[in-house]
């Protein structure tokens, strides 16, 4: 069930475990295909999170590639532009 394992997503981002809540947006992606743009909202969101909390620049490059990965999916989305601008 795709919605368990979102909600099990959110609440790993609110207990800022970040790594799992990440594995958990993943598997809910997977057991959904068509919520991918679910993901990468929230794998954005975790990335960055971890980026924050250890500057490990693999974090940051992460999050790049998956917001630009978000505004692929929606070309028209202005969610992902917003977000890449506050970047740079």
């Amino acid at each position: 069930m795709p919605i368990f394992f979102f909600r099990l997503g959110k609440l790993r981002y609110l207990l800022d475990e970040y790594d799992q809540a990440e594995a958990a947006f993943k598997t809910a992606c997977e057991k959904a295909p068509q919520g991918l743009r679910v993901f990468a909202d929230a794998g954005g969101l975790m990335q960055q999170k971890q980026y924050e909390k250890t500057s490990d620049n693999k974090h940051f490059n992460d999050a790049i590639a998956t917001i630009k990965a978000m505004h692929e999916l929606n070309r028209d989305d202005p969610r992902a532009k917003e977000i890449l601008r506050g970047y740079w």
